[in-house]
Formats: structure tokens, C-alpha cells, sequence
């Protein structure tokens, strides 16, 4: 069963990538077949956009909320979820939905426009706030600071005295682009955001006392 679903899992994100590039009839069929499996296994509640919904028994009365957690529902139309389903994609509260010991749904990558400027952060999702009168929905985020793993070796090309200098910083430029790997997270503040900025899932582990974060698909 395990083997099953990871392989629809791997399918969908893969025939989602080629129909955007390509638009092929065939593959939007296909496509649209996985997207059927994806839903009888998490059903539609609330559909919120073309790519994303909140399945149905997802949401969290407000009696089982912690304290901390009820002050973010500032208007009385707005609810907590424990998942929502974007572009496929399951994610989780790391707080209110059960999992298993060895998969968690909760950890991901963020990216959106703050004040002007773009931020990027490392999260643990709380929870899901939706508001019926508007229809937005937003997401309590455990937001981690986080640090490049390749900092402290760039810092030492830059300041080594050598004929390859150059071409080091270039390489390693390209290499801090490009990694999507152990990023360690440091301390964290809770943060509400819209639920746009979420871009990838990650993988999350701790080791040595110490906790990373790698970006997964």
C-alpha cells in the first residue's frame, strides 16, 4: 500500500511539471485521473482556488485550540483547519492532525512579498485559519531563521589568497543557488502569513542537537 501511494504521489508531481510545459490533451487526462485518486483519498471540503481545498474533516473545533492559538482568529467568521491541499499536495498541523512517527506533513518552505521585499523562511505549520466572509485563507507558521550550509566554506574563498579564487566564489555561488539541502534552523517566532506563500514541502531532522531542514519536491 505504502509502495502504491508513493508511486501516485511521484506520478502526480510529475505529470502536473509536463502538462504546464506542454498542455497536452493526453496528459491532462492522465492528469486529471491522479487528481481523482488524490481526492478519494482526501476529500473535498472547502475548495479555496483552482489548486487548492481544505479536505473535508479537517477542521479543528475551538474548544480542542490552545490558548496560544485562539488569539489568531481575530473576526468571528474565521475557522481553524488542521490540512489543506495545494496543487495536489497534503499538508498538515503539526498540532492538531495526528501522523506518524516517520512522515511528517508540516515542515516547508515559504517565499512571499513582505513590506515591499521578498522573504524566505523555513516553517512548521501550525495551523490553517480560514475567513467564510472573505475566503482567504492564511496559515500560523512556526517560522525558523535558518543558515546556508556553504556560508562558512564561501567565507573562506573569499578570503583566500589564490589563482582559482575566482572561479571558487563562481562555483560556489552556483552551489548555494542551487542546494536545497540541510539548511539548519535556528531560533523561531510565530507568524501568520497567507497560505500563497507556502512553495515546497521539506524533509525535517534533528541530529547532534541540532535541527535541518531540506527541501524535498
Amino acid at each position: 500500500m505504502i509502495d502504491r501511494y508513493l508511486l501516485s504521489k511521484k506520478l502526480r508531481f510529475k505529470f502536473e511539471k509536463r502538462f504546464h510545459a506542454s498542455r497536452r490533451s493526453d496528459i491532462l487526462e492522465l492528469k486529471r485521473k491522479l487528481e481523482n485518486a488524490q481526492f478519494d483519498r482526501l476529500p473535498m471540503g472547502i475548495p479555496i482556488d483552482d489548486s487548492v481545498y481544505i479536505p473535508a474533516k479537517s477542521r479543528v473545533p475551538l474548544e480542542v485550540l490552545q490558548d496560544e492559538h485562539k488569539r489568531w482568529l481575530m473576526q468571528e467568521s474565521e475557522d481553524a483547519y488542521s490540512r489543506v491541499v495545494i496543487n495536489g499536495k497534503p499538508y498538515s498541523s503539526k498540532e492538531y492532525w495526528r501522523q506518524s512517527l516517520h512522515s511528517r506533513q508540516d515542515t516547508v518552505f515559504i517565499k512571499g512579498n513582505e513590506d515591499g521585499r521578498e522573504m524566505k523562511a523555513f516553517a512548521s505549520i501550525v495551523l490553517f485559519v480560514y475567513d467564510r466572509a472573505t475566503k482567504s485563507l492564511r496559515v500560523l507558521l512556526e517560522e525558523y531563521e535558518f543558515s546556508d550550509p556553504f556560508q562558512h566554506l564561501y567565507e573562506v574563498i573569499q578570503h583566500a589568497e589564490h589563482p582559482l579564487q575566482t572561479v571558487g566564489i563562481e562555483l560556489m555561488n552556483t552551489v548555494r543557488e542551487h542546494n536545497l539541502f540541510f539548511y539548519e534552523l535556528k531560533q523561531s517566532l510565530t507568524r501568520i502569513r497567507p497560505a500563497s506563500f507556502i512553495q515546497r514541502s521539506c524533509t525535517y531532522m534533528e541530529y547532534a542537537g541540532r535541527k535541518y531542514a531540506s527541501i524535498t519536491d
